[in-house]
């Protein structure tokens, strides 16, 4: 197939160590193996607080990167937000503009709504093809975070997201639940849209398994709302066994909410740490189980990055999660955990109390059956090379 001019439009890269800037910087690096790649980011400010000296680029590079001058907002804050999403798209259309006779396709893993928007637009009107890669549906994020404001959100911004998925040449989901979500709301036709799944470097993801005296139950990511991990610590701290213990690893806006709540049940091993990235192998390998749990709402329309990382650490998997979501088809599929609807306090104590109890042997082939899976259906090779092929428009 014909090279390629392809620019990649992403709103984080490396040094920021998440999971979007891995997945712009490993694409840039497949597609420049027989394509033109351009690379256009601000500069790096995610997560707030974070040393990006600690965690230095790659300079042996075949792909060319611009870095723009754009407004930046680390601190989550709604106004300043829209602006950075703004200011990054106005930077993006002026390269594009500048550029135009030498790009062939925009892959659009930007802010939203109004960098997408802005990038659509002026790709639209020089006949530039685009790909819209959606890792959060808007404005529904914002709607979970600030109901109050859902009519007002719904409409002004829904009509954006509406122009922008209707334009782009393919949109990107990375879940079944959010494809199915975007073709009833959005009035999208199911062919273009394409299923990838999120990707981490599993080659950091697996380590050596420790035994523990106790029972471990591990929660690792980020202490959000969404996540409502007081479901997992009120389902612990409800067993009250001292056969057991639960590591919450991870930082967030929660913190100082569910350090609270396990206050509430003195007798219950709970702990809580920070899990750096390159602590996240250590940290999951002392678990015995490994626990993620999602607000009613958001596993419809979501699928953790962190699943991903659970399954590749050779561990099974304890989802709190609502049913008929991409987490609980996947951890069925796979035969690699348990799963409890969200709510049901009750239900969680007692599959956790199971749980201690559990033949070793069965967890460890649980464990085993989820990095098989892992491999076959969520790991770095394959989806990278599907997400490419979209891009190239080979698929």
């Amino acid at each position: 197939m014909k090279a390629k001019n392809i620019v990649i439009a992403t709103c984080v890269f490396p040094p920021e160590p998440v999971v979007s800037a891995t997945i712009s910087l490993d694409l840039a690096n497949y597609l420049a193996k027989d394509n033109t790649v351009t690379v256009i980011s601000p500069k790096p400010t995610r997560p707030e607080g974070y040393n990006f000296e600690d965690n230095p680029v790659d300079k042996n590079r075949q792909f060319k990167h611009v870095v723009v001058d754009s407004y930046t907002s680390p601190k989550s804050k709604i106004l300043p937000r829209f602006y950075e999403s703004y200011s990054l798209g106005k930077h993006i259309v002026k390269y594009i503009k500048k550029n135009k006779e030498n790009i062939d396709v925009v892959y659009i893993n930007s802010w939203p709504l109004a960098s997408q928007y802005l990038i659509v637009k002026v790709c639209k009107k020089l006949n530039i093809e685009t790909v819209v890669h959606i890792q959060d549906i808007y404005p529904e994020t914002l709607i979970n975070k600030l109901p109050a404001l859902k009519s007002l959100f719904y409409k002004l911004l829904l009509p954006l997201d509406i122009y922008i998925l209707k334009n782009a040449r393919t949109v990107v989901t990375i879940s079944s639940g959010m494809k199915k979500h975007l073709v009833a709301t959005r009035r999208l036709e199911e062919k273009n849209i394409k299923i990838v799944y999120n990707w981490q470097n599993t080659k950091k993801a697996a380590a050596a398994s420790i035994e523990n005296e106790l029972f471990t139950f591990v929660y690792l990511g980020s202490l959000s709302p969404s996540a409502q991990i007081e479901s997992i610590i009120e389902g612990f701290g409800a067993l009250n066994s001292s056969k057991a213990q639960l590591i919450i690893a991870g930082s967030g806006s929660d913190d100082e909410k569910l350090k609270k709540i396990a206050e509430n049940y003195p007798e219950a091993n709970i702990t809580f740490t920070l899990a750096p990235s390159d602590k996240v192998a250590e940290i999951q390998a002392k678990a015995d189980v490994l626990v993620l749990s999602l607000r009613e709402g958001v596993g419809k329309i979501a699928l953790p990055s962190k699943l991903v990382s659970y399954m590749f650490s050779k561990k099974p998997v304890l989802a709190i999660v609502e049913s008929d979501c991409d987490i609980e088809k996947i951890i069925l599929d796979a035969d690699c955990g348990w799963v409890v609807q969200q709510n049901q306090q009750e239900a969680i104590k007692n599959k956790m109390a199971e749980l201690i109890t559990t033949d070793q042997k069965i967890l460890l082939e649980k464990g085993a059956r989820s990095e098989i899976y892992a491999a076959q259906n969520l790991s770095r090779e394959v989806n990278l090379e599907k997400l490419s092929k979209i891009i190239t428009n080979e698929v």
